[in-house]
């Protein structure tokens, strides 16, 4: 109702008797059967605040605390006064959202503006790891209700873990820190730290002869790359961002000797243009072979989540393709943002077409990868990513990037070898 009165409330400012009387006074009512009566008859009580802004629930034992900020005064293009908000009613209950102000328990009836802006408004003896579904309802001096969908959010009550470092928890921790991020509980990014490190032993990989050797039993150093970063394949208690986005700090090795037998993918040449990561069979060993080395209590925890692949080698003239991965390679954006490199997409500016740089690797230091020696660094080395190179060449097609031993973007043929630094989210 809201959105059809302020797309004709330029022209029209009235419902009077079932007609939209024109605002400029010298003109004849017209009938609102002439409009979509169910939408345009507006009540004679006026219209509906605007939507409230900002909702934000936070999670603690048995309640929940949740900050909002009221509409201002609702006015046309000519500054006549349309709406007076007069209060906002928040109702909560289980099961769904209150579909208006009496389904549910009234949690507050408001009726100073942004009372609750900064300082919430807390619900309390409600049950832990209950969603509660919450709708927050602006109403006139006219008593005229917005019951926009906007004005709804969920909240789960939980118990607060015990806060521990990335580099010390147990999986059982982590899982429980990650669990209360998801429920609104913590920021987790309020207690780890971009940069931040963790060993993980890899269990050995069997030979798969589409991409790889197998990689050898080894410690593993994991280093955080980012938080709320990478958008989720599936929501988690309401949120769409990923909590922390991991990378391998160095290339899979041999206690030092290198592994290069990763094939970024194809085996034939010349490459094509429109051949891409999406059907990579590197891809399929990271999403397996690799997924399944980790244990099985922190493999657990490993979310999938959306990655933006380029179509072409040459343009991105087309939609990104989008595949849902536990297990990547990094894009070139994700690694060098938007600097510009002649042989990734002709040296356009990347755009975000395949992500949005990391923050770590905004210390341009963090781009350079060694060497595995069970968890503490050997030489510098180079490692695949999964962007596509504008590069051709007569015998081989296009070339794929990677990114040299001294950190900087170069290119390859796919079926030449190269290292492998694994990402994935938690």
């Amino acid at each position: 109702l809201q959105d059809n009165w302020n797309k004709f409330k330029r022209n029209y400012v009235a419902v009077v008797n079932g007609t939209i009387k024109s605002k400029k006074g010298d003109e004849s009512l017209i009938p609102a059967k002439n409009f979509d009566e169910e939408i345009l008859n507006l009540p004679s009580g006026g219209v509906a605040p605007m939507n409230v802004k900002n909702i934000s629930v936070t999670s603690r034992d048995q309640s929940l605390k949740i900050t909002w900020e009221d509409p201002e005064d609702t006015y046309d293009g000519d500054n006549t006064l349309l709406c007076t908000w007069k209060g906002t009613k928040v109702v909560y209950k289980t099961g769904g959202y209150p579909s208006g102000p009496n389904d549910g328990t009234v949690a507050i009836d408001n009726t100073s503006r942004n009372a609750y802006k900064t300082d919430a408004l807390e619900i309390n003896d409600l049950i832990n790891d209950e969603t509660y579904y919450i709708s927050i309802f602006p109403y006139s001096d006219k008593g005229i209700y917005n019951t926009n969908e906007a004005n709804r959010t969920i909240g789960m009550p939980t118990l607060i873990p015990n806060i521990v470092p990335f580099a010390t928890a147990t999986d059982e921790e982590i899982s429980a820190m990650l669990n209360a991020h998801y429920k609104g509980a913590i920021n987790i990014a309020d207690h780890w730290h971009v940069g931040d490190t963790r060993k993980v032993h890899l269990n050995a990989t069997v030979v798969d002869s589409n991409a790889s050797k197998a990689h050898a039993a080894q410690d593993m150093m994991m280093v955080i790359l980012g938080f709320n970063h990478d958008d989720l394949k599936d929501p988690i208690y309401g949120k769409n961002k990923s909590a922390v986005t991991i990378n391998c700090r160095e290339v899979l090795a041999n206690n030092n000797s290198a592994e290069y037998e990763y094939y970024w993918g194809k085996s034939h040449y010349p490459v094509s243009d429109n051949e891409n990561y999406s059907e990579s069979p590197l891809r399929n060993y990271l999403n397996g072979s690799f997924l399944n080395s980790m244990p099985a209590t922190f493999n657990s925890l490993v979310k999938e989540v959306k990655k933006n692949n380029l179509k072409y080698h040459t343009k991105a003239d087309e939609a990104p393709i989008v595949t849902n991965d536990k297990c990547w390679l990094l894009s070139y954006p994700e690694v060098f943002g938007t600097s510009t490199y002649s042989n990734y997409l002709g040296g356009q500016n990347p755009g975000n077409y395949e992500g949005v740089q990391y923050d770590y690797f905004k210390t341009s230091n963090n781009r350079i990868k060694y060497l595995n020696k069970n968890g503490t660094k050997g030489s510098s080395d180079y490692y695949w990513l999964r962007s596509p190179s504008s590069y051709y060449a007569s015998s081989y097609g296009y070339y794929w990037c990677y990114v040299d031993s001294s950190g900087a973007a170069d290119n390859s043929y796919g079926y030449s070898t190269s290292s492998v630094a694994p990402a994935f989210c938690i």
